[in-house]
């Protein structure tokens, strides 16, 4: 089963990697458990792949996905990606998490308003 959830992003810590994420309303967001663990992975307006704040090529995406799907609890994945991104990149990235064992994740985005 996979778990999917729009989140919209309030974290300071993955504000560094400049990406103009995509809008969506306003709705009632639901607070995750105390003890979840989240790992931002972004795309930027040029295709770019990070892992938090380090750009990774897409060999080293794979690999670090998979250390990270081979911990006792795995971290939900934050899917960060620039609205001007191709719609692929983003897709890559999704499939990429899945392929590594990672089920759990969502696609960070901002309010309008």
């Amino acid at each position: 089963m996979i778990i999917f959830m729009i989140t919209t992003s309030s974290s300071k810590q993955e504000q560094t990697i400049p990406v103009r994420l995509p809008l969506e309303s306003k709705s009632l967001q639901v607070k995750p458990p105390a003890n979840q663990k989240y790992v931002a992975v972004s795309v930027d307006a040029a295709g770019q792949y990070f892992i938090e704040n380090e750009r990774v090529s897409f060999a080293e995406l794979r690999s670090r996905l998979e250390q990270y799907a081979s911990g006792l609890k795995k971290p939900v994945m934050r899917v960060r990606a620039d609205a001007d991104v191709h719609y692929e990149k983003v897709i890559q990235l999704v499939d990429e998490i899945r392929k590594a064992g990672l089920v759990e994740f969502t696609l960070d985005t901002r309010t309008s308003g």
